[in-house]
């Protein structure tokens, strides 16, 4: 459980990790809300950290990668973006 661990989960928790100092994307969808992401952004930003949200949110956990879908389509594009800008 969290508490039993929670030095584990405070290593890996992106909000303790803010200081990163590059670029982050995130892909709101179903199981991330996008007040969620909204509010890890705004809290990134404060520490000067950049964050882009893609909002899917509509999309359930597979549709982003699923070949074909107008989500993975819009990821897909996400990433070519970062790798060729």
């Amino acid at each position: 459980m969290p508490e039993e661990v929670s030095d584990r989960f405070a290593q890996a928790s992106p909000s303790a990790l803010l200081l990163m100092g590059v670029p982050q994307y995130i892909v709101s969808a179903t199981f991330v809300p996008l007040a969620q992401a909204e509010r890890y952004r705004d809290m990134a930003s404060l520490k000067g950290n950049t964050v882009l949200i893609t909002n899917q949110n509509t999309c359930g956990h597979f549709a982003m990668i699923t070949l074909g879908t107008p989500e993975e389509a819009q990821v897909e594009a996400l990433v070519v973006g970062i790798l060729h800008p």
